[in-house]
């Protein structure tokens, strides 16, 4: 028995005065409803209404339990409702790492419509390269430079970065270990935010971007 639904047309049928009412504004069958009904009473031991073939009326039990099912049924509404509510409306802190070049120069330019769009959503950047653990450290998008690396993660294709090996120049040589050449041309791998794939909040962080560190940004 789903005791919430029984609850519910129990409601449903003292606020209608009858079961055929109670049906016809439920837009539920006569014998479901009484099914309801009679399910909830026999669950719960005790007689809750007393019918005949022309009234309907509460015993005594049942005029308190319909008082304290009328305060479960709206509580589980507003819960319902502010759930909703939030889904709608991201809001609460939003931790991203990133790697700090990243961050400087595209700051402000992949935060700016993510953060006029969801004005209640703190973002907190930890600027760091290392590899993270998402899970361990509480980070809900991970921005790197590099191909993904952990299957369990959800990544997305943001933009190419380009990555240049230099050399120093012949009239200021340095120490043959400080010194590099490219023999090809420079490769520029994608950049990529993951995220711990229970995270609710994947598709609103995938656009937000990046952001800067320490300061929490607000609208």
């Amino acid at each position: 028995m789903d005791r919430l639904l029984a609850m519910e047309a129990f409601v449903r049928v003292v606020d209608a005065g009858s079961f055929s009412a109670a049906a016809r504004q439920w837009g539920r069958s006569k014998a479901v409803v009484s099914k309801y009904v009679n399910a909830l009473e026999e669950h719960l031991g005790v007689q809750l209404l007393r019918r005949t073939t022309r009234s309907l009326s509460l015993t005594e039990a049942g005029r308190a339990y319909r008082e304290r099912c009328t305060d479960v049924l709206g509580e589980v509404q507003s819960l319902e409702a502010s759930l909703r509510e939030g889904v709608a409306a991201p809001r609460g802190p939003l931790r991203v790492s990133a790697p700090p070049g990243l961050a400087s120069h595209y700051l402000e330019v992949m935060t700016k419509d993510f953060i006029e769009r969801c004005p209640e959503v703190t973002i907190d950047l930890d600027l760091t390269h290392r590899m993270i653990d998402l899970v361990e450290e509480n980070i809900d998008v991970a921005i790197r430079v590099t191909d993904p690396r952990d299957s369990s993660l959800v990544a997305r294709r943001i933009a190419p970065v380009a990555i240049i090996a230099v050399a120093p120049s012949p009239s200021s040589p340095l120490p043959p270990l400080h010194t590099c050449a490219a023999e090809a041309p420079p490769r520029s791998p994608p950049t990529y935010a993951t995220t711990t794939a229970s995270s609710t909040r994947t598709s609103a962080i995938s656009n937000a971007g990046v952001s800067k560190r320490t300061a929490s940004l607000k609208p």
